[in-house]
C-alpha cells in the first residue's frame, strides 16, 4: 500500500500545535478499485 500513498501527515488547529488526528490520501487507479 506505500507504493499508494499520495501523501500523508498530521492535522493540526489554527496554532500549529494542537494535533486533531491525522490524513492520509491513497491513490487508485480507478473508483472500482476503491469500492472492491
Amino acid at each position: 500500500m506505500a507504493d499508494r500513498m499520495a501523501f500523508a501527515g498530521p492535522l493540526t488547529s489554527e496554532d500549529g500545535k494542537t494535533t486533531l488526528g491525522s490524513l492520509i490520501a491513497i491513490d487508485f487507479p480507478s473508483r472500482a478499485d476503491v469500492d472492491a
